[in-house]
This record gives C-alpha cells, structure tokens and sequence, in this order.
C-alpha cells in the first residue's frame, strides 16, 4: 500500500487527509445533488401553479361564454312579434 511508505505517522496523516477530501468531495455532491433536487421541485411547483392558472382561465372563459349564449338565449326571448324586441319596464311594455 503507498499510504505508508512515510513510517507510520506520516501514513496516518496522509490516510487522514484524503479521508477529509473524499468526505469533502461526497458533501460537494450531496449539496449539487439536494440543489438539483430543489430545483426540480421548484419547477414542479411552477408548472403545478402554471396548470391551475390555466384551469381557472378557461373556467373563466367558459363561464363567460356561458353568460354570453344566455344572454343571446334570453334577447331571443324578449324577440315580440315581427321581430321587434321588447322589454318589461315598470309601466308595461316598451318596444325597440
């Protein structure tokens, strides 16, 4: 083994001292790999928050369309005859 070839106090300390670097270098992976992982779930949560951004639009956009067809739906409604539209107002009928 070339860890002794010091006498036995140097062969300890040198033992000692790559000891430290190996844990050295695993703790600089660890900390990359724990950094990668945040960064992974950072972006899980972007595209998590992304998705219900974009649910809520086209919930949105749904209920409006909704709206939109009832309100064609009740105009049609209103539609007297020939074609006039009319409304109810406080003294009875008004027509456009």
């Amino acid at each position: 083994m070339g860890l002794f070839l010091f006498g036995s106090k140097s062969g300890t300390r040198l033992a000692t001292i790559l000891h430290e670097q190996r844990e050295r270098e695993r703790e600089k992976e660890r900390n990359r790999v724990e950094r990668e992982t945040e960064r992974e779930r950072e972006r899980e949560r972007e595209r998590e928050r992304e998705r219900k951004r974009k649910r809520k639009r086209e919930k949105e956009r749904e209920c409006l369309s909704r709206a939109s067809s009832q309100s064609r739906r009740l105009s049609h409604r209103e539609r007297g005859r020939g074609g006039r539209i009319f409304r109810k107002h406080l003294d009875g009928f008004s027509f456009k």
